[in-house]
């Protein structure tokens, strides 16, 4: 991933969320992230949640695709200054 830091966060369920829960824990881990001159790194098999992390300043990397598995779309978010 080059240089610097990064992180990865991973999701841990503790109850359903709403999509206005699961956008504030975005923003909430993308301005720590900032703040710390840290790289996001995440991952999804929903093609719809493509766009819904590039709104949040995400790009997608790569897509891994493998016979008889779901696509996987790889995606990466410089830290703002």
């Amino acid at each position: 991933m080059g240089e610097g830091r990064s992180g990865r966060a991973q999701r841990i369920p503790v109850r359903p969320m709403t999509k206005a829960d699961s956008a504030e824990v975005l923003a909430v881990t993308a301005r720590a992230f900032d703040r710390d001159g840290m790289v996001a790194y995440t991952e999804t098999q929903k093609e719809a949640n493509v766009s819904w992390y590039a709104r949040a300043g995400f790009g997608v990397t790569h897509e891994v695709r493998l016979p008889g598995t779901p696509t996987v779309w790889c995606l990466r978010r410089e830290p703002s200054t």
